[in-house]
């Protein structure tokens, strides 16, 4: 059974029990854009899963509206499925201040990002990604972050798989294994597959309330069940605030 009141089967709130839609006004919600740049063999479940969350966050609440967007050089990409998505957006010239940038990961063992559009997604993330941004970097997606400099002097995780290769493009990485996530300051890095959730989950509680966090997973079939905090294991001043998250074994 669903562990939080006014939860129906169906997976959601009834709809008398959700925010209504003049909860409140439109110059009192707070819209973050969330950017997912997407390239060929992108893991859907690195996608989908932390989409399908935030999406969810805006129908609990008014509060906060992630406004969702497909980024890549590709004007379309085969995802790692075998899926193929389309009508994506090209690289914005220019970030918003406090937007959030998400990197799933790509299948595979290897990855040279050496085509003419992965180099410029790479030159595009060194130049446009600001301290103000919220970077969320999910499995093997660290290491596209790493190549374009993102994670230099940070404390970071990603898949096991690729912990080394992590270490063997910046040494400067403190590369933290056996780990959910890791969070510094506005860098946030999961390990593979469900922690990408797990660390979606952490960033809507932090921005839309833990109520909102625990209410999406905590219904069948999610079948996860998060309270803030729960993974807690270590935390470490190095800079900026770091907290360090034990892992699932994904």
């Amino acid at each position: 059974m669903c562990s939080v009141p006014n939860c129906s089967r169906n997976g959601g709130a009834r709809q008398s029990d959700m925010a209504a839609p003049g909860a409140s006004t439109m110059q009192n919600v707070k819209r973050h854009t969330v950017y997912f740049l997407l390239l060929p063999d992108t893991l859907l479940i690195d996608m989908a899963g932390p989409a399908d969350a935030l999406l969810f966050a805006n129908r609990y609440q008014k509060d906060i509206h992630f406004d969702l967007k497909f980024i890549s050089p590709f004007p379309q990409i085969r995802s790692s499925v075998g899926l193929l998505l389309g009508e994506l957006a090209p690289l914005p010239d220019e970030l918003e201040a406090d937007a959030i940038l998400i990197l799933p990961g790509l299948v595979g063992m290897e990855f040279h990002y050496d085509t003419p559009e992965e180099k410029a997604a790479i030159r595009w993330l060194r130049q446009q990604v600001k301290p103000s941004n919220r970077l969320i970097c999910i499995c093997s997606g660290a290491l596209l972050a790493a190549h374009a400099g993102l994670l230099s002097n940070h404390a970071a995780t990603t898949h096991h798989d690729h912990c080394k290769d992590l270490a063997n493009i910046d040494s400067s990485i403190r590369v933290e294994e056996n780990r959910i996530f890791v969070e510094q300051g506005m860098v946030s890095t999961s390990a593979g597959v469900t922690a990408g959730i797990d660390l979606a989950l952490h960033l809507i509680s932090q921005l839309a309330g833990p109520l909102t966090a625990h209410f999406r997973c905590s219904c069948p079939q999610h079948g996860r069940l998060y309270a803030p905090g729960r993974f807690r294991s270590t935390t470490v001043a190095v800079g900026h605030a770091q907290e360090s998250y034990p892992s699932c074994g994904a």
